[in-house]
């Protein structure tokens, strides 16, 4: 007898490290998961092989992932399973199941004021779908509750399972409590409700300016941590390989001249002048701004023009990089630091590249050529080099200036700190003195210890070698007596044809064949389905086939 899909080893299952396989099942084992697993313990792998093991006839997916991650990641691994992934919705609804589609989130943004849009088409289709799975990777992505990609996931109506992937889905969950609702709206609406006044009268009360800011009310947070854990996990990535330690080094510079009159100026009054002309900063945001970038040597003008006024930042990097070992990684907030930077150490036999928002095409091959050997430094700007990358070739990352998001920061140098890396990973922080960049610094680092520590409450003692999969109980390298065994209780006693015979004849999982013996209103015989003859069996098989496609859903 042919295995039924159910029935086959899972080779990706098999292909996981040990120490990843009781993630893999409490995954399978929890409807609604939220996998928080540090970047570099596998969380793509882990979820491909619960994918694998989910696979039926009937197995229908959406996965939403970011763009950096589509072809350079999902693609690449989603081939190894017997399932057809489809990129968009005609294809998708053509094929035959099992089969998934693979979207990135800006294809669910849509247009605002254009219904007929692509994205709003797309919406449209796959909100009321009756999934099988719904995944989203990179969860923080939909933690604003007002956001566009937000809103479509809590608008999903399948009722099925539900996985959100991130290493780091909070920025600060004490400053921001709509970080988790928005996500937990999407994986388990009835955890924390889909109302957001709900939410906010039963766990917040206002603060900040006019009170347009939430906090938790005291023990507020206690309690929906308590709320949400049991779907919640933590995976780090120390848990599943060896890694070797991480070091912050901050190397401190002093701002001289015009560019130290700048900063004076701009930090005590918001104006200052350069070249002549007035720059303003009207909002407080727009003041940090301004101050970051004079730190990095240029700012931008009321009009948008850039104008370099100092070289403090760049003359401490140019003499870091000299005296480092290459290969390296060098982060900036700003795109004029990428070109600035680049222009600077161009020369002298070093082989330069980057990575920006805006070189999606050309990203994965820089990243294999970094990783082969071929590019000594690459410059990338912090938000888009820290997604979907492996970059542990290096082990000295540094930053030239950060964005004030622990997210971003976390995910940038976990490109360096992951599995593959063997040696000690540091990080050098380069900042002004006396200026707001240290402070941005030991913010991003305060929130990341916040972070880590809310996160302690998703750890979870998983038990090795406890399988909760059905592979595992019904395995070809079973011996032929606990085969017939197990056959036995699929038939009633004295009946020759069972499930088993049945799954076999239609190419059916048999899980599949229960359900629409049921919706067919098949008697069972002793408690169980069986037939004495297979003519019996095709009887009922030619029946089933005969209802109505409406009925047998």
């Amino acid at each position: 007898m042919s295995l039924s899909r159910q029935q086959k080893p899972s080779k990706l299952y098999d292909q996981l490290f040990e120490k990843q396989k009781p993630a893999a099942d409490w995954v399978l084992k929890t409807k609604n998961a939220a996998l928080f697993a540090e970047q570099g313990s596998g969380k793509t792998w882990i979820t491909t092989a619960v994918i694998d093991e989910l696979l039926d006839d009937e197995f229908e997916a959406l996965l939403v992932v970011p763009l950096a991650n589509l072809s350079t990641t999902w693609e690449d691994i989603l081939e190894k399973l017997d399932v057809t992934v489809c990129r968009d919705w005609d294809s998708f609804k053509a094929a035959n199941a099992p089969k998934i589609i693979l979207v990135h989130y800006e294809a669910l943004i849509p247009r605002r004021g254009k219904p007929k849009s692509d994205a709003a088409k797309l919406v449209k289709k796959i909100v009321p779908y009756p999934w099988s799975l719904v995944m989203y990777d990179e969860s923080q992505r939909i933690k604003s509750r007002s956001s566009a990609q937000s809103r479509v996931a809590g608008r999903i109506k399948a009722d099925c399972r539900r996985i959100i992937l991130t290493g780091t889905p909070f920025d600060d969950l004490i400053d921001d409590p709509q970080e988790i609702w928005a996500q937990m709206r999407f994986l388990n609406p009835a955890i924390l409700g889909t109302r957001w006044a709900d939410y906010t009268d039963k766990y917040l009360q206002p603060t900040g300016y006019m009170g347009y800011k939430w906090k938790f009310r005291r023990g507020m947070l206690k309690r929906v941590l308590k709320k949400v854990s049991p779907y919640c996990l933590r995976l780090m990535a120390s848990d599943i390989v060896d890694l070797p330690p991480i070091k912050y080094i901050y190397k401190p510079v002093t701002l001289r001249g015009e560019q130290a009159r700048m900063y004076r100026e701009m930090d005590q009054t918001m104006v200052t002048t350069v070249n002549g002309e007035d720059v303003t900063a009207d909002l407080t945001l727009t003041q940090l701004v301004r101050l970051q970038q004079i730190c990095g040597g240029f700012i931008k003008d009321d009009e948008e023009q850039i104008h370099e006024v100092g070289r403090a930042k760049m003359k401490k990097l140019i003499r870091l990089v000299e005296r480092t070992e290459f290969p390296l990684v060098i982060f900036t907030k700003y795109r004029f630091e990428v070109a600035q930077i680049v222009s600077e150490l161009t020369g002298g036999n070093r082989r330069i590249s980057t990575i920006e928002g805006k070189t999606r095409k050309t990203r994965t091959q820089t990243i294999r050529d970094f990783q082969a050997g071929k590019i000594d430094i690459i410059v990338a700007n912090a938000k888009a080099g820290g997604v979907g990358i492996d970059l542990f070739r290096s082990c000295v990352g540094i930053f030239y200036s950060c964005a004030h998001s622990y997210i971003d920061f976390e995910q940038a140098f976990k490109r360096l700190h992951r599995s593959g890396q063997k040696r000690t990973v540091k990080i050098y922080l380069l900042y002004a003195k006396n200026t707001v960049d240290k402070l941005i610094y030991e913010a991003i680092l305060s929130k990341r210890d916040i972070s880590a520590k809310v996160l302690r409450s998703f750890k979870k003692r998983l038990n090795q070698g406890d399988r909760i999969m059905a592979r595992n109980k019904k395995t070809a390298t079973k011996t032929e007596k606990t085969t017939e065994k197990a056959e036995k209780k699929e038939k009633a006693p004295g009946l020759k044809y069972g499930i088993n015979e049945m799954s076999e004849a239609m190419g059916v999982a048999p899980a599949g064949v229960r359900v629409k013996l049921r919706n067919a209103d098949i008697e069972k015989v002793g408690g169980r389905y069986g037939w004495e003859t297979k003519a019996e069996m095709n009887e009922v098989i030619d029946a089933i086939k005969s209802k109505p496609k409406k009925d047998d859903d």
